[in-house]
């Protein structure tokens, strides 16, 4: 984060033992952050706090209908003037920080799972935000973040004009994720081709859509990574619709 001049100047009265606790006061934040946002890329990395900014409007001014965005490295001229006239304070006008190589998060929004969104598409600038969505529903490590995901996948559906229930968003959009592991062909759909190198198992293909919801629980459980698994909350509702599809007598 650029410093101020203000800041500059206060860091040169320090004597030579203050700057070092105030150093290891940075990192110690700066790890906190890390630590928070890692549940929500399943412990992939790549989300330094030194490129997170956050952004508040004093207490009594109306929000945006904006979360947090995202600058890219190299970012055109043009697009950050874009930028910074688009993200401004609603009731004064005032910019609201546009610098390269950084996510923003706005207020309240400002939580973990959002620096985790915005990091997506700092790392990945090619993914589009349907599939950074799809993303954040495959890493989605509880069940908040989960039913947010689905929520998601239904309005993505609403959008395109096909009205679905939050049930059959939930069913398409684990079909979906689970059917994404065994598209090898495809690395934007494979979320832990890393770990499938390494010897992670990938699962084996289905024929029909419906296919891993007729599947033993044992069956779909040993076909992934088992400690992913643990780490991320689809399987689980994976394993919600089998018993429901599959009720035992």
């Amino acid at each position: 984060m650029a410093k101020s001049a203000e800041y500059e100047k206060l860091l040169s009265t320090f004597t030579a033992e203050e700057l070092r606790n105030h150093k290891q006061g940075l990192q110690m934040g700066d790890t906190e952050f890390e630590m928070s946002t890692a549940p929500y890329n399943n412990y992939t990395g790549g989300m330094p706090a030194a490129k997170a900014r956050y952004h508040g409007f004093p207490s009594g001014r109306p929000d945006l209908n904006l979360s947090g965005y995202t600058v890219l490295p190299d970012e055109s001229d043009e697009s950050i003037e874009y930028k910074k006239g688009r993200y401004r304070e609603p009731s004064t006008g005032k910019p609201m920080p546009v610098e390269r190589d950084t996510v923003v998060g706005i207020n309240g929004n400002a939580s973990p799972a959002l620096y985790a969104h915005e990091f997506g598409h700092l790392n990945n600038p090619k993914r589009s935000e349907s599939m950074q969505r799809f993303v954040d529903a495959a890493t989605a490590p509880d069940k908040q973040s989960w039913d947010r995901a689905v929520v998601m996948r239904r309005d993505l559906y609403l959008r395109k004009g096909r009205d679905i229930t939050l049930e059959e968003a939930e069913k398409d959009l684990v079909e979906s994720i689970y059917r994404s592991h065994d598209r090898r062909r495809d690395s934007s759909y494979d979320i832990y081709r890393d770990e499938i190198a390494n010897g992670g198992k990938v699962p084996k293909g289905m024929q029909s859509e419906n296919a891993i919801f007729k599947r033993s629980e044992e069956d779909n459980l040993d076909d992934y990574s088992k400690m992913r698994q643990e780490q991320v909350y689809w399987p689980k509702a994976l394993r919600q619709i089998t018993e429901k599809e599959n009720p035992s007598d």
